[in-house]
C-alpha cells in the first residue's frame, strides 16, 4: 500500500513538472471519454432498447421490389396494401404507413414537421394507446374511423411538444 501512495505522488509530480503534456493527457482523455459516451448512446437507443410497441420482436415490414429499375424499397399502393391484408393466412394484423414532410404555417414562423400518414389499425397494432397513467385515451381510440371506411373527414394526432 505504501509503494502505491508513493506511485501516486511521483505521478503527480510528473504531471505538475510537465503542464503541456498534462493538459494533451487529460484533453485526450474527454475526447476518448465523449466519444464512447456518444457512441454508446446511440448504440443504446437504436440496437440495445427494445421498441416501445407490445411484442416488437413479431413486427415485420414489408415492401415491393422493382426488377425494372432495381429499386429495394418500392412504395406500395394503398390497394396493394388491402389486397395482402385480405389474402394473408401468415400475418395477424397488418397496418399501413408512408412517412411525409410537412410545414406548419399559422404561427409566428413556419415549422417543419416530420409526419406519417397511417391506416386505422395502425394504433391498435402497435398498442399505442396506453398513453399515461393520469391520461385516459379511450375517447380518441374509439373515434378512429374504421379502415376503408368512406366519408369519414381524415383528422391527425399530434405529440405533446408540437404545441409547446
Amino acid at each position: 500500500m505504501e509503494t502505491l501512495v508513493q506511485d501516486i505522488h511521483y505521478g503527480l509530480r510528473m504531471l505538475v513538472k510537465n503542464p503541456g503534456f498534462t493538459i494533451f493527457a487529460i484533453l485526450t482523455l474527454a475526447l476518448g471519454i465523449g466519444a464512447n459516451t456518444a457512441i454508446f448512446s446511440v448504440v443504446n437507443a437504436e440496437l440495445l432498447r427494445p421498441l416501445p410497441f407490445r411484442d416488437p420482436g413479431r413486427l415485420v415490414r414489408v415492401w415491393n421490389t422493382s426488377a425494372r429499375t432495381n429499386a429495394k424499397s418500392f412504395p406500395s399502393s394503398y390497394p396493394d396494401f388491402v389486397d395482402w391484408r385480405s389474402q394473408s393466412q401468415v400475418f395477424e394484423s397488418m397496418a399501413a404507413y408512408t412517412d411525409s414532410t410537412n410545414t406548419l404555417t399559422g404561427t409566428d414562423e413556419p415549422a417543419h414537421l416530420e409526419t406519417a400518414i397511417v391506416s386505422a389499425q395502425t394504433f391498435d397494432f402497435l398498442d399505442i394507446f396506453r398513453g399515461p397513467e393520469n391520461f385516459d385515451m379511450s375517447d380518441i381510440a374509439t373515434n378512429i374511423p374504421a379502415s376503408g371506411q368512406r366519408g369519414r373527414r381524415p383528422f391527425f394526432i399530434f405529440n405533446v411538444s408540437l404545441y409547446k
